[in-house]
């Protein structure tokens, strides 16, 4: 993967909601994109999505943006945020 890229995660246990953002998400990144090199995920289960962030963060891919539901059956979006902020770099968290 490029280094210049920036990754959007979705993570939702409801793969209706997930086909509706990535229809949405995909038709505004191609006509709005300006040319920058954005690559959209989406994951129905949480455990994945972090998986795939860490092997992302570990390549040292851009994670821009990550959008997590609360209410998961596996883990809520508290849980997988504060997970994923465990590995993403700090500066991607400039609040921390």
């Amino acid at each position: 993967m490029s280094n210049n890229m920036y990754h959007l995660f979705f993570i939702d246990d409801d793969k209706d909601f997930l086909r509706s953002m990535n229809m949405a998400v995909s038709k505004q990144i191609h006509e709005n994109g300006n040319g920058m090199d954005i690559e959209t995920h989406f994951m129905s289960d949480p455990h994945e999505g972090l998986s795939f962030a860490r092997e992302l963060t570990d390549e040292s891919e851009k994670i821009a943006v990550i959008i997590s539901d609360q209410q998961m059956p596996e883990l809520t979006g508290i849980e997988f945020m504060e997970k994923v902020s465990e590995f993403v770099p700090i500066s991607m968290f400039p609040n921390r």
